[in-house]
């Protein structure tokens, strides 16, 4: 059962489960709003801490090599135009995580592909790596 072996369930899972247990629908439906306002709580604040920005370049598919982003790219657009610019990377995807919210993928032509942010229980960045 995936509740037992990694502690996730469906909505569905866990009234039904509670429903068994003798809970009431309104006390299971009260706790559901309040763990998820809680998570959703805890992950902004997690998103929000100040990280050092990472590159990464696509090898092959699904391998990713680390890259360290110079001191000098201190902007966003700063640091996404470096990594597109890096010529021995063409033909290559790359991806700048800005932050804990933010990727920008680009092109193997070095165009920008797409910008995109996460939300709780969302993975926007590479997420199988090289170092």
């Amino acid at each position: 059962m995936v509740l037992e072996a990694r502690g996730r369930a469906t909505d569905d899972l866990v009234v039904r489960a509670g429903l068994a247990l003798g809970l009431t629908a309104d006390v299971l439906s009260d706790r559901l709003a309040a763990d998820r306002e809680a998570m959703s709580a805890s992950w902004t604040r997690w998103a929000d801490e100040p990280v050092a920005p990472s590159a990464m370049v696509r090898l092959i598919p699904a391998i990713w090599k680390s890259l360290p982003v110079p001191p000098e790219c201190s902007t966003r657009d700063a640091a996404t135009q470096w990594l597109a610019s890096l010529t021995e990377y063409q033909g290559m995807v790359r991806c700048l995580s800005w932050d804990r919210r933010t990727a920008i993928y680009i092109d193997p032509d070095g165009s920008i592909r797409t910008e995109v942010s996460n939300g709780p229980g969302q993975q926007v960045h590479p997420s199988s790596a090289v170092l």
